[in-house]
């Protein structure tokens, strides 16, 4: 009897199952939901972390050093270097006293986090990476989660 019921009735799904199956229906799909979330958030919060890192490793090595590093740089420094796990995918521009990095997730989204020379960090989501350091065009300056749908911070 408790055989048949497994089959009619299959165990529920952990949390990391539903969230896999979910992830998986939506694969490569460029559409978003009913709040301009895009469904196909593969490597989103892997990828925004590791931004994360970088900036806090900046901010470590400017204090240190008094600029702002390539990814080279702070990679070479010893206590930099402790902040920033992994450099797959990252994209580090370090231009005077502003920087930026970007980072494509694995559904495709890009990510980017930097500082201009008196303000940040600002924050930056598209499809296509930045081309210009913070301020500009697609750039934001806080995530307090009062923006509209189409940010994914």
């Amino acid at each position: 009897m408790s055989q048949l019921l497994m089959v009619l009735v299959p165990p529920p799904l952990d949390r990391k199952g539903r969230k896999a199956d979910r992830y998986a229906a939506h694969v490569g799909s460029n559409d978003v939901d009913e709040n301009g979330w895009r469904l196909d958030r593969r490597g989103f919060t892997d990828t925004r972390l590791a931004l994360k890192n970088v900036d806090l490793a900046q901010l470590t090595y400017h204090r240190l050093h008094g600029s702002y590093a390539t990814i080279d740089e702070l990679m070479a420094d010893s206590v930099a270097k402790t902040l920033v796990q992994d450099t797959t995918g990252l994209e580090v521009h370090a231009e005077g006293e502003g920087w930026w990095a970007s980072r494509r997730s694995a559904s495709g989204w890009t990510f980017a986090i930097g500082r201009a020379p008196t303000s940040g960090p600002w924050f930056f989501d598209d499809a296509d990476p930045p081309t210009a350091p913070p301020p500009g065009t697609g750039w934001r300056l806080n995530d307090d989660g009062n923006w509209s749908g189409d940010c994914h911070w």
